[in-house]
């Protein structure tokens, strides 16, 4: 059972996450066992909504009920009202891939994670002063991620990311990406690029591990040279070797860099297209604190 005062710890749920209608009665009923004070709202309210949650100086624990999307706005926030105000995710969105990053199963553990004293530093990145937690991307999966609607994703889950990937691979041209980080600028041909700030622990692994409990984030492109045939011999090294084989991927290490294309290239930060090409991209030297299961 909770021990928090009631203007200690709050929950805001988005509506329009694709699971929060269909499991409204099992949140209702887990928030109040948990005795949590919670404020439902639109998605497209939800910013107004957790800045006035904010405002109340008292609260130690921010609890945000929805989608990767929603959690970070909340992130976004955070890091620039409230850094010491502590983040816990109870997942009803399409994929809630950060979510399973803190250790989280089920939505009973989600809540019982929530409430629980269990937290971890974790760093958090922008790119042109957008927060993402995952990581940006451009390229084959964000011209997907721009291209499916929350229609789709509410209808077809995950299905609709994997259509669309495979959908667009085949016409998808390589760009030349160019990236300055370190003291250096290289250009590469590849089918994407990605700045992953973490890994979230898929089977079929086509990312490089990153752990946002370090102080960095990695650049990578698939392909190392820049001729047209590099991204694809590097992807299809990748995919017969089940992820095992990725040293065809140029992979960076760092905390600040810029990332330009040769053409306009929509970017997704942590699965929503957000901007355009070129990006900035920093890590947030102040972690944020999360709630995670305990190990």
């Amino acid at each position: 059972m909770s021990e928090w005062a009631k203007d200690e710890i709050v929950m805001v749920m988005n509506q329009d996450s694709r699971q929060s209608l269909a499991r409204a009665k099992t949140l209702q009923k887990l928030a109040k066992t948990h005795r949590l004070r919670t404020v439902a709202c639109s998605g497209g309210d939800m910013g107004y909504v957790l800045r006035q949650e904010l405002k109340n100086k008292k609260l130690e624990r921010l609890i945000v009920a929805g989608g990767d999307g929603s959690v970070a706005l909340a992130a976004s926030l955070l890091v620039k009202q409230r850094k010491s105000v502590e983040l816990a995710v109870v997942p009803v969105g399409t994929a809630n891939y950060y979510s399973k990053t803190l250790g989280i199963k089920t939505l009973a553990q989600a809540f019982s994670v929530a409430v629980g004293n269990t937290v971890e530093d974790r760093h958090v990145c922008e790119a042109n002063g957008r927060i993402f937690m995952i990581g940006a991307g451009m390229g084959v999966s964000s011209r997907m991620f721009d291209q499916i609607s929350d229609n789709d994703k509410r209808k077809f889950g995950k299905l609709a990311y994997l259509w669309g990937v495979i959908r667009l691979f085949f016409v998808f041209d390589p760009m030349k990406v160019t990236i300055k980080a370190n003291g250096e600028q290289n250009t590469y041909a590849t089918t994407e690029v990605q700045v992953i700030n973490q890994s979230i622990g898929e089977r079929f692994h086509l990312q490089p591990a990153v752990d946002s409990r370090e102080p960095y984030f990695e650049i990578v492109t698939y392909g190392i040279k820049h001729t047209r045939l590099s991204p694809i011999f590097a992807l299809v090294m990748l995919i017969l070797s089940f992820g095992r084989n990725q040293k065809y991927l140029k992979r960076i290490r760092t905390t600040e860099a810029k990332i330009s294309v040769n053409r306009s290239e929509v970017v997704s930060l942590d699965g929503d297209s957000l901007e355009q090409s070129p990006i900035v991209v920093k890590l947030v030297k102040k972690p944020l604190q999360f709630a995670v299961a305990k190990k």
